[in-house]
């Protein structure tokens, strides 16, 4: 049994190394749903790849989040909100995010569920003009048109935790007005 459990640690570990370097979402990880096979004996596992804070502690996260959402929920918020800010910051592809000004994916509501939390570590963010794109057809194409930046999300995510559900403006020269504001404001508190 527990050369079985070792076997199932070493797959899931291939698995969540080559959909890290991929960025692949979620959903469509291969980690992410080989996890139950691990069962229990996934938990510590995952634990640790969350703590070591490198590209595979937000799959690692999300992977706790999807399948042991009891566990997901003992990490502080403060800690899931670092890992999922700097995921966003440094993330090639943002289509785990959905798109800013419709409703969030689930990673992106996890993210506003943590609330004031989020704030601190989403707040720096607003300063990133960093591209945002999205893959495939209608999100690539969407993320191209708006000219998404890491900034929108930033903005659009501290929006709904603020509880203001804000229209989105297809111009980045509009966006900049209320960003600004919006740091503006972040700053007095």
């Amino acid at each position: 049994m527990e050369s079985t459990k070792a076997d199932c640690l070493l797959q899931l570990e291939a698995k969540l190394q080559a959909d890290s370097q991929a960025e692949t979402p979620p959903w469509a990880s291969e980690a992410v749903a080989y996890v139950p096979q691990c069962g229990e004996a996934a938990v510590p596992w995952l634990l640790q790849r969350v703590a070591n804070a490198n590209q595979e502690s937000f799959l690692a996260l999300e992977a706790l989040r999807i399948n042991f959402r009891e566990v997901w929920l003992t990490l502080s918020a403060q800690e899931r909100a670092a890992i999922y800010a700097k995921h966003l910051a440094t993330a090639r592809w943002f289509n785990v995010w959905g798109q800013p000004g419709q409703p969030p994916s689930e990673t992106g509501q996890a993210l506003i569920d943590l609330g004031a939390s989020a704030l601190p570590v989403l707040s720096p963010l607003l300063a990133s003009q960093r591209p945002a794109p999205s893959f495939g057809s209608e999100e690539a194409t969407l993320s191209q048109l708006l000219a998404y930046r890491v900034c929108d999300y930033a903005w659009f995510f501290i929006s709904q935790i603020e509880g203001q559900h804000l229209m989105f403006p297809e111009h980045p020269a509009e966006r900049d007005r209320a960003i600004q504001q919006m740091k503006q404001r972040l700053q007095r508190r």
